[in-house]
């Protein structure tokens, strides 16, 4: 239930416990997965009433804590000391009564694979917004998910060093550089695709970055705090004025990105469930998360995806 906020920035964000809920709601929205907890008691008790029918509000996965590595410079976030910390606060977290976890940008393969190791042996799901770990990396870990695409995944950054956060913007840039069909992208959407690895398309977040793009309707701005409206104008405003913005470009390559992964994917598929994609999905595969998980022979400690 916390605002969204950019990682690169110190500060301390706070929940929104109140209207989080109720909005999800009002919109239509009956099930959520939380991606990642500033204040993970928070998000659980939120759950507990919800499930007791005290306060309305969809049905909720209640991610544990934001899973990190050193450098982070969020205070609220627990910066793990090494894979045997990693996953002992998994084994808690499940305790208190997390069901998935996310990991961040700062997080080592040795702190991945302890979170992973330790959260499939429960039948827990795993999923992450990277930066010191490449996509291909994170799929041979044995990752369940990955958040927001190709814009964040820096193994395409030509100075990338194991186990370090390049600048993100550096790396989303280099892999914008490249062409969706090239042997370098092509060759990470197989190895998600064999690793039955998701995707989870965000990009109506990325689409504020980008000038050309629609403004949200002046109904939305009127709902809007006073502060939150001025902010906003603000951002937007601060775009426009980028005329070197690499986010046109970099929107572009990820709308593209989703699209040849979803097609991957569906080439995989058996021909019933190949039909309902095609009908469900829209063509600007806003949703590109379809993959190949009735094949469980290989991975028969993982649920599949279909039975969420």
């Amino acid at each position: 239930m916390t605002t969204f906020f950019i990682p690169a920035v110190a500060g301390l964000y706070h929940d929104m416990p109140f209207s989080f809920p109720r909005l999800y709601l009002a919109l239509g929205v009956t099930t959520i997965r939380t991606t990642g907890s500033m204040e993970p008691y928070t998000d659980l008790e939120i759950k507990k009433a919800v499930d007791a029918g005290k306060i309305p509000g969809p049905k909720i996965n209640a991610t544990g804590p934001y899973m990190e590595g050193e450098g982070i410079p969020l205070l609220q976030l627990h910066q793990l000391t090494g894979p045997d910390d990693a996953s002992r606060t998994v084994e808690y977290w499940m305790a208190e009564g997390a069901r998935s976890f996310k990991v961040y940008n700062y997080i080592t393969r040795a702190e991945l694979k302890a979170v992973i190791d330790t959260a499939h042996k429960h039948g827990i799901k795993v999923t992450g917004h990277l930066c010191s770990i490449g996509f291909r990396e994170a799929a041979e870990l044995g990752i369940d998910d990955l958040e927001h695409g190709l814009t964040v995944d820096t193994e395409f950054h030509p100075e990338k060093k194991p186990d370090v956060c390049p600048n993100p913007n550096q790396a989303a840039a280099a892999a914008a550089k490249l062409e969706v069909a090239s042997e370098p992208i092509q060759t990470t959407i197989k190895a998600l695709i064999a690793k039955h690895v998701a995707v989870t398309s965000t990009l109506p977040v990325f689409e504020q970055f980008v000038p050309s793009r629609p403004d949200v309707p002046q109904k939305a701005l009127d709902m809007l705090s006073d502060d939150a409206r001025k902010a906003y104008q603000a951002n937007r405003a601060r775009i426009a004025q980028n005329k070197e913005s690499p986010w046109p470009t970099m929107f572009q390559r990820e709308m593209e990105f989703e699209q040849a992964f979803v097609k991957a994917e569906e080439r995989c598929l058996p021909d019933s469930i190949r039909q309902v994609s095609a009908a469900l999905l829209p063509a600007s595969a806003t949703c590109a998360r379809l993959n190949c998980w009735w094949n469980q022979a290989s991975r028969r400690s993982k649920p599949s995806r279909l039975q969420r």
